[in-house]
């Protein structure tokens, strides 16, 4: 990431959040493809958030509970 702070940044409360899945951290059968793009989604969500942090802006995940 740059030095200067993302367009964004100028607003007064900034925070992103990104929907998770268990398969991002537990692989699942017959399904590699999904497992390895839901732990790409974290890593990123992770990545981000360590950039972005100087600048103040919060980057958070959730995992959605089915019932």
């Amino acid at each position: 990431m740059s030095d200067d702070p993302p367009e964004f940044a100028v607003l007064r409360a900034v925070a992103t959040v990104n929907a998770r899945s268990t398969a991002a951290t537990t692989g699942l059968p017959e399904r590699a493809l999904s497992s390895a793009t839901k732990g790409a989604v974290l890593s990123l969500t992770r990545a981000t958030a360590a950039g972005l942090l100087p600048f103040g802006i919060r980057v958070d995940r959730f995992l959605p509970r089915h019932r």
